[in-house]
């Protein structure tokens, strides 16, 4: 779900913050750099973890700021196939089921990996439409099992795609990877105001850097409330 990314760059520290603790300044701009921004190949900044080496500060002639070569540690979000995510139900169209983590959410369900049996019904929620699922074992009177925005849902990954290839990544220690950006990382699609239906479908409309499609269509997969859980 999380990786550990080794990453290297060439950063600026500023003559007014020469006073303050270097490595200080440095994570700052490493985490403002980083951190909620998406890398091509590598996944969605979280959070900064550790520095590997600072090299040494270097003033070039009538510019003033410090420049030092770092090697550092960021955890990021970039689930595997086959792993499964807990989240809650953003929005639904008669298309897909859009799933957030609170930090992320353009983690997509398409309609055809949904269980057998659930169909579009666009008189579901008093009107709104929602996905049903007429399961094989449901009862007469059972209730319908609908999907329901701000509800907890289960899904399996099934791809995580990348909008860029613009990312060198190579295998390092166990349990790390080292990418070398070749372009600024990129920030993640910010989550589209409740309160405007325009905000929300460009939202929708706009190309995510970073999307996750999963399915659920196994058992214990989908909404939560269904499996006791």
């Amino acid at each position: 779900m999380f990786v550990l990314a080794c990453l290297e760059d060439k950063l600026r520290v500023a003559p007014e913050e020469f006073e303050r603790n270097i490595t200080d300044v440095v994570q700052e701009q490493i985490e403002l750099k980083y951190v909620d921004k998406v890398i091509p190949g590598v996944g969605l900044g979280v959070c900064f973890y550790d520095f590997i080496t600072v090299g040494e500060a270097f003033v070039y002639p009538a510019e003033g700021g410090a420049h030092m070569h770092v090697q550092f540690r960021l955890v990021f979000f970039c689930p595997k196939v086959g792993e499964t995510i807990v989240g809650k139900i953003d929005s639904i169209t008669p298309e897909h089921v859009r799933v957030s983590v609170d930090f992320f959410n353009d983690i997509y369900v398409p309609s055809s990996l949904l269980h057998t049996g659930t169909e579009w019904d666009s008189t579901a929620l008093e009107g709104k439409g929602s996905f049903v699922w007429d399961h094989e074992d449901k009862e007469e009177e059972e209730e319908a099992l609908d999907y329901r925005v701000g509800w907890p849902v289960r899904v399996r990954v099934s791809e995580v795609n990348f909008q860029e290839k613009t990312t060198s990544v190579r295998d390092s220690a166990p349990g790390c990877v080292v990418a070398v950006a070749q372009s600024e990382p990129t920030k993640a699609a910010p989550r589209p105001a409740v309160d405007s239906a325009n905000a929300a479908e460009e939202s929708e409309k706009a190309a995510p850097v970073m999307s996750i499609f999963a399915s659920a269509n196994e058992d214990g997969m989908g909404m939560t409330s269904w499996w006791g859980s």
